[in-house]
């Protein structure tokens, strides 16, 4: 199963709970200098390129977390393919348009993969998610798509992810179980995927983190994820002007979407308008018969020491201030 460099961070689950743990030393946290986010971009995508072997797909969705993960790979002048997920009908053009945008601006070529939605929640996603233990019906035909890649003879497959976050409830980790699948797929399917690229390498990680205010809001993460889908969507929204910020603030040159979209917002309008303007009918047909056959973790819980906590702040402290005359990457 795929894991994070030197295992900096790992996850058990406990009960109703996915439990993150921290394995960095106060000491390993104080080396960092959030301002040489640069330096530690290129170093994630060298560390993490033996995995890759000798054709590598980088997933672009357009977000912004995606946006930096190309950006990173561009800057190491390594190798790679980039490739976008397509559905029929334009019904996830609204997310792809910014990927595309993206990268016609810095001349970079792509390859659209085509994955018919629709048909495949329809008539393959109980099996499939039987196969690959998915409990999501949106990571589910992700990993449709991985599947394909490797069809294609893509030797591995690459995603934006999280980091940690500095929130007025202290320090998280917001991946869920259910966005963290893909390593039980890359086991199952032999097929390697990190999908967590902004969280692979531990230094990379946490000057990453520092860039991005601390928020006021909920975590997102404490919201019982089956009764509260639609609040859970919200959250992660509001929180979405707070990264753009933070990512602009670490020196990357991202294009803000129009909000945090998933691509997966016009697919839920279609299944609404087969159901009679149900506006839960993507939950009922999809989500919860998957919730019933693959129970998921419905908390997150982020384990660290106090002396890591202290390390955490101190590190956040050193970033704050001194955003705006920050070292940044620049074309």
């Amino acid at each position: 199963m795929p894991k994070f460099y030197d295992d900096w961070i790992t996850s058990s689950i406990s009960g109703n709970a996915m439990v993150w743990k921290l394995n960095l030393t106060p000491e390993e946290i104080d080396s960092i200098d959030p301002h040489d986010i640069w330096k530690y971009s290129i170093d994630t995508v060298n560390a993490l390129l033996p995995n890759l072997g000798t054709k590598p797909a980088v997933c672009f969705s357009g977000g912004i977390d995606s946006q930096v993960m190309v950006d990173c790979f561009i800057r190491a002048g390594v190798s790679f393919d980039v490739v976008i997920m397509r559905f029929p009908e334009y019904l996830n053009w609204h997310d792809i348009k910014t990927a595309v945008e993206f990268c016609d601006t810095r001349k970079l070529s792509y390859t659209f993969i085509d994955i018919d939605v629709i048909q495949f929640l329809s008539r393959d996603l109980i099996a499939f998610a039987d196969k690959y233990d998915v409990s999501s019906p949106q990571f589910a035909t992700h990993f449709k798509m991985f599947e394909k890649l490797q069809e294609l003879g893509y030797t591995s497959a690459v995603c934006g992810g999280n980091t940690l976050l500095n929130t007025a409830d202290g320090w998280v980790y917001p991946t869920t179980k259910e966005q963290s699948d893909w390593r039980s797929f890359s086991e199952r399917s032999n097929f390697y995927v990190m999908g967590d690229f902004l969280s692979y390498h531990w230094k990379f990680s946490l000057a990453f983190s520092c860039h991005q205010e601390q928020s006021n809001l909920i975590d997102n993460t404490k919201i019982n994820l089956l009764s509260n889908v639609a609040n859970h969507d919200n959250l992660v929204s509001d929180r979405y002007e707070v990264k753009v910020s933070g990512f602009m603030s670490a020196g990357f040159n991202i294009i803000p979407q129009a909000a945090k979209f998933t691509g997966f917002e016009e697919v839920k309008e279609k299944i609404k308008d087969f159901d009679s303007g149900d506006g839960w009918a993507f939950e009922k047909r999809f989500r919860f018969p998957l919730r019933l056959k693959n129970p998921t973790p419905n908390v997150n819980k982020f384990e660290l020491s106090n002396e890591q906590k202290i390390a955490l702040d101190r590190l956040y402290d050193k970033c704050v201030g001194s955003r705006q005359s920050s070292t940044r990457i620049t074309d």
